[in-house]
């Protein structure tokens, strides 16, 4: 599920969605979810609504049952405000396979920019079995007298 990664924050340097947007239901949750797991950026490739190829593919499925006939493709302007509301304000690079924002296939890199970064540490030393409680043995009742 791309709107629900079992993955820890920024786990990857990468995250990519290759053809996944056209397929959801709610793109957005899922551009958000590959941005907490990205640690530097985020790659969407998708079909370009305004190719040739996606309106001749658009117009057989409303003849037959395709696979076209499900997609929700997606224009140059319309992708980079999703990445907008997804993330914010970062540098984005877009490129189209062929011709300029009329190409089949548009691919975009997202940049990840963040004011806090988690990190993952890992716990070097053993804490091993205690016998004793932690507290020492103590109560509330003890350690918070009336």
């Amino acid at each position: 599920m791309a709107e629900d990664l079992p993955f820890d924050d920024n786990e990857f340097d990468l995250a990519v969605l290759i053809n996944t947007l056209e397929f959801l239901d709610d793109p957005l949750k899922a551009l958000r979810e590959a941005g907490r797991v990205a640690k530097r950026k985020v790659f969407i490739c998708v079909m370009n609504s305004l190719s040739w190829r996606c309106i001749i593919d658009r117009l057989q499925g409303l003849i037959s049952e395709d696979l076209s006939r499900h997609i929700i493709p997606y224009h140059i302007w319309g992708l980079k405000s999703y990445v907008r509301k997804a993330y914010g304000p970062i540098p984005v690079a877009w490129r189209s396979e062929g011709r300029g924002a009329f190409g089949t296939f548009l691919g975009l890199s997202a940049t990840m920019e963040y004011t806090v970064r988690a990190d993952n540490l890992l716990l070097k030393i053993s804490m091993g079995k205690k016998e004793q409680p932690v507290g020492g043995g103590l109560t509330t009742s003890r350690m918070f007298p009336k």
